[in-house]
């Protein structure tokens, strides 16, 4: 049996969340695999866990970084800018339209931001996995970017890649980045309903 060949470039997709405090301090840090929905959450800021986290992952081939002495905590806030604002939006609603096998699947993607306050236009990155029922991995079903103008609630299709016949749980991760630069960026993670292909 050959063995598929894995593009010379591909992607692999983190989400990491920072939650601050009023001051803008981070209180906790979750980062959150989207192939796997694997995850790992921890108190504050620590950025060696970040590394350790990225370095220990078995879909990644990087080396340790050199070893670094840490800063006491005060020089560290006092040198260091806040993290940036970054808004997280759950839940989205993901649309299938059924398809046979060989079929390409359309997919329509609708956002709720009556609280967030948006204006003007807004480049979006979409990226669309499923999982099939009993099996390990997952396939890329989408991933595309554009532009869009920003409204209170927004829909944009997508032209998804056909899938073999079976049963799927569907998945995807959505940025938002307003072209203006004072407004923060908008991303989420949404489940789709079940996909059955036959």
């Amino acid at each position: 049996m050959a063995t598929r060949k894995r593009p010379a470039l591909h992607s692999v997709n983190y989400v990491v969340e920072l939650f601050l405090d009023e001051q803008d301090h981070v209180q906790r840090t979750k980062v959150h695999h989207v192939q796997s929905q694997e995850e790992e959450t921890w108190d504050g800021w620590d950025g060696k866990r970040l590394l350790e986290f990225f370095e220990g992952r078995e879909e990644l081939a990087v080396s340790p970084a050199a070893e670094v002495t840490a800063a006491p905590t005060r020089a560290f806030e006092a040198q260091t800018p806040s993290p940036p604002p970054h808004v997280v939006i759950q839940p989205g609603s993901l649309e299938i339209q059924p398809a046979g096998p060989g079929e390409a699947i359309r997919l329509r993607v609708g956002i709720n931001l009556s609280n967030y306050p948006v204006r003007g236009r807004m480049q979006y990155s979409a990226q669309v996995w499923a999982k099939r029922v009993g099996h390990h991995g997952s396939l890329t079903v989408a991933d595309e970017k554009g532009s869009i103008h920003a409204a209170p609630e927004i829909q944009f299709d997508l032209d998804g890649s056909p899938l073999p016949a079976g049963a799927y749980r569907t998945f995807a991760a959505i940025m938002l980045t307003p072209l203006d630069a004072m407004q923060v960026p908008v991303s989420m993670l949404m489940e789709g309903s079940p996909l059955q292909v036959v």
